[in-house]
């Protein structure tokens, strides 16, 4: 007997994930595209205070900052909109907005040598470093999952909103047995005038 994929259990879903190779690859790819999607829309705030980028899977992600004030109000943004940062990041975030307002009555100041402004400015500059990272390595991790992040989302989203409802599996009327190979009946119509596919 055929058992639809809306009639699978948790897990029967696992074990039909866990079973077909193709499945999994294709299951990858729409969670690449999908977190690669939702990495895009959290860099888009800070696009303009860098002077270079790169994020992807499988590769060295990073972000060189060219204005650190604007790069400083995406993140306070893509923070608002997305979450981005975690504690630690939060806790850097809030310290370099705080010693940015420092900097600038530090610049006000005429009793300031160029040389303490210096040294305060390159703090801040180091800072944002280290918060440019914390980001690159938190798109890193959305990138590239790990194979149970893959399970999860086929289970909490792909099954549901990318197969078909007519994708099933075998159940032996009997035994109750099941070998979870995913199955799809594929109808199509052939025609057999020229020109015509």
């Amino acid at each position: 007997m055929k058992k639809y994929i809306t009639e699978l259990s948790r897990e029967e879903l696992e074990k039909v994930f866990e079973e077909n190779d193709d499945l999994q690859t294709d299951v990858e790819d729409d969670m690449y595209d999908t977190n690669f999607d939702y990495v895009t829309d959290m860099l888009e705030p800070m696009k303009k205070g860098l002077d270079n980028w790169s994020i992807g899977a499988n590769n060295y992600n990073y972000l060189k900052v060219g204005d650190r004030d604007v790069f400083i109000a995406g993140v306070q943004k893509s923070q608002a909109d997305y979450g981005t940062l975690d504690d630690k990041g939060v806790v850097l975030l809030e310290q370099i907005i705080l010693d940015l307002d420092k900097l600038n009555d530090l610049g006000a100041d005429d009793n300031v040598t160029d040389e303490e402004y210096e040294t305060a400015s390159d703090e801040i500059d180091e800072n944002i470093k280290d918060l440019a990272s914390i980001i690159a390595d938190y798109f890193t991790l959305v990138l590239e999952p790990s194979k149970n992040d893959g399970e999860e989302y086929f289970i909490d989203f792909y099954a549901e909103e990318r197969l078909d409802e007519d994708c099933y599996i075998k159940v032996d009327d009997n035994s109750g047995f099941s070998d979870y190979i995913l199955n799809q009946d594929i109808v199509y119509t052939k025609k057999y005038k020229k020109g015509i596919k």
